[in-house]
């Protein structure tokens, strides 16, 4: 079937709701895969079909095979809405592929799944994931970042694994820090309970004793500042946990820093801290 007949049997025959993966059907014909427009029409016993021989075209030789199939995953997942395990599953493995465009791909389609679905993961997704920001490559690198900044973390252990693996991202590769900064941000401001109890750990905190400032030196306690005023400022008032004075002062710090950093331009929460912070500062003034 040529790419053109592809094209208009798809559109008569009602394919998934996203031309993306008709144009993945059409790819994978034109390059040999065995896979018909047929295959990604809902239909009983088909479907189940479809997943199996799309699992196995991630393994396709051919680099724009597997980009295909890791497309039509994604939409399939997200038309079905039953089979998004089963994709994350499989997304996941193929960040293991030798290709950075088909890695960056995987990504992306985790992201835009999490968006949507905001899928379930398991201890094993979450460091699975994490070595992705070991990775050579800094497309590869930065999308993961986008992909973390939405996911859902099942506990404070794999937020803690996460927050853990993006400072020694920062450690490895200086040139990731603005990005980390905005993951961490987001990260904290979605998980605002598990944030907090996180920040004695990170801090360096001792419930025992009266904390002891410690000096903002590397991007790393740039970081770990981050996330701890974004989880603050995301608890609700009666349940958000005071600070040491210091840490307040770094508020302020951040504000400076991150203001003019590219990846903060559309975070409308950045503005809000300052006034925030300030609104603290006043109110200690008057009740000292």
């Amino acid at each position: 079937m040529t790419a053109h007949a592809s094209w208009e049997y798809c559109e008569s025959t009602a394919p998934l709701r996203n031309a993306k993966c008709v144009r993945a059907s059409t790819l994978m014909i034109e390059n040999g895969s065995d896979l018909s427009p047929d295959d990604f029409l809902f239909g009983e016993g088909r479907h189940h079909s479809t997943w199996e021989r799309l699992l196995h075209l991630t393994e396709n030789e051919y680099s724009v095979i597997r980009n295909a199939a890791v497309d039509a995953i994604c939409e399939l997942s997200l038309a079905s809405q039953v089979d998004v395990a089963r994709a994350v599953d499989c997304l996941i493995d193929v960040l293991n592929d030798e290709m950075e465009s088909v890695r960056v791909n995987a990504l992306r389609s985790l992201h835009n799944i999490a968006l949507i679905e905001k899928p379930s993961l398991a201890e094993i997704h979450i460091r699975s994931l994490e070595v992705v920001l070991q990775d050579g490559d800094v497309d590869v690198r930065r999308a993961a970042h986008r992909l973390f900044r939405v996911l859902h973390y099942p506990s404070s252990e794999a937020l803690s694994h996460m927050v853990n693996g993006l400072l020694d991202n920062m450690r490895r590769f200086p040139e990731d820090a603005a990005s980390v900064y905005r993951c961490l941000w987001e990260m904290a401001a979605l998980h605002p309970q598990m944030a907090t109890q996180l920040t004695p750990g990170l801090l360096g905190i001792d419930p025992r004793f009266l904390p002891v400032e410690k000096p903002m030196e590397s991007t790393e306690d740039y970081g770990k500042i981050i996330f701890v005023l974004s989880g603050n400022k995301a608890c609700k008032p009666d349940t958000r946990p005071v600070l040491p004075a210091y840490v307040e002062r770094y508020g302020l710090l951040v504000y400076a820093k991150l203001s003019d950093n590219p990846y903060f331009a559309d975070c409308e929460e950045l503005e809000s801290l300052n006034s925030y912070r300030c609104q603290q500062a006043d109110q200690k003034q008057r009740h000292p």
